[in-house]
């Protein structure tokens, strides 16, 4: 079955593939994206230096965004955001399952829905396993760190602020994963904002986050596509990563 971006190419929109998703320009773009990131960090704190009126909100963001990476249990963190992680595949897994019997096909054919968008070459599934890593540590300090505290301060509503990152970053990835696999990456999202404001780190978030990646762009196909073994590295998979960006 073919997810929503497929429904929706027309001929003035390139398809995306494999090729183009996981290539040498996916590593450009998150790059890119740190720079960005970094460049606007810079930007803040010389502003919050150099402008008195700025100075008080700005050091305030700032200090919020840092403390929730300098507290935390690491080890322990890790553990719960893997095990996290764990639960979330299975949850996931489940509602295909139900999905599938509502529709009538095989269960299979559900849980691999967006196999066209795997990497499927030696080349291609590490260049996946470094933007899966990238995208769970990147998009976890800017959505739940950035994001989710400008929000805080701004609705001074930390539910709101929570529900609303949880959109921005489920939209983020709309256009690649089709919107049943959205719906689910907002569930997530909400899910992660708790585990950061439980953890008080970005630690246990992280590994969740990265967890659940790597464990659709590799484990969870292994299992449901074991054919597929032979093309490339030992755990090979088929289906698309419902957060990697």
């Amino acid at each position: 079955m073919a997810d929503d971006t497929t429904e929706n190419s027309s001929p003035t929109q390139p398809e995306i593939t494999p090729e183009l998703l996981w290539s040498k320009y996916s590593l450009i773009q998150h790059l890119l994206f740190w720079l960005i990131a970094l460049g606007v960090w810079s930007s803040l704190h010389w502003l919050g230096s150099t402008q008195e009126r700025f100075t008080i909100p700005i050091w305030r963001y700032v200090a919020q965004v840092q403390s929730y990476g300098f507290t935390g249990d690491l080890a322990g963190d890790a553990v719960r955001g893997v095990l996290s992680g764990a639960v979330i595949l299975l949850l996931i897994l489940g509602s295909d399952v139900v999905v599938a019997r509502v529709k009538g096909q095989p269960a299979r054919e559900q849980i691999l829905r967006n196999s066209h968008l795997l990497p499927r070459s030696p080349r291609q599934q590490f260049i996946a396993f470094l933007v899966g890593t990238n995208a769970g540590i990147f998009e976890e300090l800017f959505f739940r760190g950035g994001l989710f505290t400008l929000l805080s301060l701004l609705l001074r509503s930390p539910e709101l602020a929570i529900l609303v990152t949880a959109a921005l970053f489920a939209l983020l990835h709309a256009p690649v994963q089709g919107w049943y696999s959205t719906a689910w990456i907002f569930l997530v999202g909400v899910f992660l904002n708790l585990l950061l404001l439980y953890s008080g780190s970005y630690y246990a978030p992280i590994f969740c986050h990265v967890t659940v990646n790597l464990g659709n762009l590799f484990i969870i196909p292994a299992f449901f596509d074991p054919g597929t073994a032979s093309d490339a590295l030992p755990l090979t998979g088929y289906a698309d990563s419902p957060l990697s960006g």
